[in-house]
């Protein structure tokens, strides 16, 4: 699976470029992108990008993130049904914020500007997503061991966040789980 890519963009076309690696220049992948993403690459320039691979029967497709944490967006976005890897790309080029946002309010408005999304998609992708979707690490920040361990447990995004907010953010890790768990019942 090839999730990182690396190297010079060595042809751009109307949705795509092609990305030949500097370790292996006889070697040549062609990463589809958003065309806001596609005017800021210079044909030769090193470029590097998160990658999804989509595979299709008739063959496989790399779309490109800008980062790590879109691409997580990107693969939370395909879980919910009849969001391919086009659209989740389209709403991740919208920008990470004002989707985790729309989850977080509820508001449809946002994905309905999307092509191929329309009000029943956009309140399933709510409906499905909320609650799921830790925002303040899609937002661009890492997930601490805390958090981490929580979910490990089974606990969503949403009562995790709500439990962080009523514990102290001073101590050890242990000591902070301890509280979580007293105040999830556990």
């Amino acid at each position: 699976m090839i999730a990182y890519l690396k190297g010079a963009a060595r042809a751009i076309g109307s949705n795509y470029v092609i990305i030949v690696p500097h370790e292996a220049p006889g070697l040549g992948y062609r990463l589809t992108l958003p065309v806001a993403m596609l005017l800021g690459i210079r044909e030769g320039e090193t470029v590097e990008f998160f990658v999804h691979e989509h595979q299709r029967d008739d063959g496989r497709e790399l779309y490109g993130f800008s980062s790590h944490e879109n691409l997580e967006l990107a693969e939370k976005l395909l879980t919910v049904s009849g969001v391919g890897p086009k659209i989740a790309q389209t709403l991740v080029g919208i920008g990470a914020e004002k989707v985790t946002g729309a989850i977080r309010a509820g508001d449809p408005n946002v994905f309905l500007a999307v092509s191929g999304i329309g009000k029943k998609r956009a309140q399933q992708i709510i409906l499905e997503l909320k609650g799921t979707i830790d925002t303040q690490n899609l937002d661009g920040g890492a997930k601490d061991d805390l958090t981490l361990a929580l979910e490990q447990l089974g606990y969503g995004g949403k009562e995790i966040n709500e439990t962080l907010r009523k514990i102290p953010r001073s101590g050890s890790t242990e000591e902070r789980l301890r509280a979580a768990l007293g105040l999830m019942g556990r």
